[in-house]
């Protein structure tokens, strides 16, 4: 019969010790996905950003291609000059065709403000989580030790003291 009060403080101490390795864990797992997604929003940040340079390259050249067959055909059509409306129709063509361009470039940089911004997101839910597992391993520890002192007293008749705890016997009132 002795050893199983020894065998009850055993059992409480080894649970209080995995309360804690897991109070560590849970947080460098949550630390290492914020991580991860901040990592991989930067990286598609980059990408993005890559893609939108090409299109806009892409664009540009399509633009001065399509630039160059309009001049020609206003030149056929003017003997070798463009004047009067067809010369403002050809600069308001120029002009949207550079609005198109920078359009394009300022949703870009919308894009990579949000990037940015959810990589901040991550970063600070990474900080938050490492606080908080120091918070959690503490509490834990605590918590650990109380139920080990607790075992402890119960079974071998000292310490332990009263159920401060709240998860005592409810109490019913009557009217």
């Amino acid at each position: 019969m002795a050893a199983l009060p020894l065998i009850s403080v055993i059992g409480t101490a080894i649970g209080a010790g995995t309360q804690v390795y897991s109070a560590v864990q849970q947080s460098k797992d949550a630390e290492a996905a914020a991580k991860f997604n901040a990592d991989q929003t930067r990286k598609a940040a980059k990408i993005k950003e890559l893609d939108d340079r090409e299109n806009a390259l892409r664009k540009q050249e399509q633009n001065r291609k399509y630039l160059g067959a309009r001049r020609a055909q206003l030149l056929e059509k003017g003997n070798g000059l463009i004047e009067g409306g067809d010369a403002d129709f050809l600069d308001e063509e120029v002009g949207n065709l550079e609005l198109r361009i920078m359009d394009d470039s300022v949703r870009s940089q919308r894009a990579q403000a949000g990037y940015q911004n959810q990589a901040f997101s991550y970063d600070f839910q990474a900080q938050q989580a490492k606080k908080a597992g120091k918070i959690n391993t503490a509490a834990a520890a605590i918590s650990g030790f109380n139920s080990i002192s607790s075992s402890y007293g119960k079974n071998f008749g000292f310490g332990g003291g009263p159920d401060v705890s709240g998860a005592g016997k409810a109490e019913v009132v009557g009217y």
